[in-house]
């Protein structure tokens, strides 16, 4: 499969040229960009896909809203509408997106808007009566009809996009090169260390400038399991448990309870995948007499349709390697 995949080389090449034209054009301002507010900040990547960013931009609006009013903008990708969403009390996963669905569960006091144009989105926000002191724009790093005060570039530790090359033989949206607009590169799924040789090694493999900040970090798990009630995770143990995923990458979860010894069935969509009626029986027959455990994201799906008082989630939050790490994150990000 490798081998055949290099069948698409010429696609990726006419694909190269068109997005590094395209980029060009923006640079030189023959095709306009927005500048947003100082209190802007941007989070994507340069490959398709599963790079952390949920987790990203869960943590920013933890710290945002401490500082001000805050509002998150997304695509909104799955959702079953068009053009701008402003969440509400009975915005669901089918009217936003299950991540920005999940951005407003985690975070109820944030705005939570959605837009294809970014555009617009941000124009509808600040023609609020209040409009929000800091916003953040989820997998905007291609959108550039908008550009954030800063730009967050997340790239996974076992996914480097150094390593990886354009669409169809890769998973790269766009040039390597591309990295130049970010002012901070953050590593994400790291293991728990990373020792200062194979932090070099990254570094080098990655070649930043010297004015972007290069940081290291993990995600872990929260000690409660959420759903119609908080739980120890220990109870999950006394029952037969199906673990069902809708997400890009959902083998790190698996790993992660098979270390914690949990014995478990699993079930495995794809990313954002919307249950069918036949979907969710298979899950209810499977999972007669246990539990169900879920990702926080496929929760915000999966909860509406099933209704069941056994469905559970683990959430995850993003933690840095080290407090080198954090300030560095800090100094790109918060400094002006």
């Amino acid at each position: 499969m490798k081998a055949l995949r290099w069948l698409g080389l010429p696609l990726a090449l006419v694909y190269g040229a068109i997005t590094a034209l395209r980029n060009l054009f923006f640079d030189w301002g023959l095709l306009k960009t927005l500048p947003l507010p100082a209190k802007s900040i941007g989070v994507g990547n340069l490959s398709v896909g599963g790079t952390g960013k949920s987790v990203v931009v869960n943590f920013l609006i933890a710290q945002c809203k401490i500082k001000g009013t805050t509002a998150v903008l997304s695509r909104g990708y799955g959702r079953q509408t068009k053009g701008y969403v402003l969440a509400d009390h009975q915005a669901t996963a089918q009217s936003i997106g299950d991540e920005p669905f999940q951005f407003k569960q985690r975070h109820p006091e944030v705005l939570v808007a959605v837009a294809e144009k970014r555009v617009i989105g941000i124009q509808q926000l600040q023609q609020l009566s209040s409009p929000p002191e800091y916003i953040l724009l989820d997998d905007v790093f291609q959108h550039r009809w908008v550009s954030p005060a800063k730009m967050i570039l997340c790239t996974r530790y076992d996914a480097l996009f150094s390593e990886d090359y354009l669409l169809p033989v890769g998973r790269l949206r766009e040039l390597r090169s591309g990295k130049k607009r970010a002012h901070l590169c953050l590593v994400t799924n790291c293991p728990a260390e990373v020792n200062p040789t194979e932090r070099q090694q990254i570094a080098q493999k990655l070649r930043l400038s010297s004015h972007q900040k290069l940081v290291f970090s993990r995600v872990c798990y929260t000690e409660s399991l959420y759903g119609s009630a908080v739980i120890s995770p220990d109870e999950l143990y006394h029952s037969p448990l199906l673990v069902v995923t809708g997400i890009a990458h959902p083998e790190r979860f698996f790993e992660f309870l098979k270390k914690k010894n949990f014995r478990f069935q699993q079930l495995v969509f794809p990313d954002h995948h919307s249950f069918s009626a036949q979907e969710l029986q298979t899950i209810q027959q499977m999972a007669a007499g246990g539990n169900i455990l879920t990702t926080e994201k496929d929760y915000g799906r999966l909860q509406p349709q099933l209704k069941s008082d056994r469905l559970y989630y683990w959430p995850i939050e993003l933690e840095f390697l080290s407090p080198e790490d954090q300030q560095n994150f800090e100094e790109a990000i918060w400094e002006e």
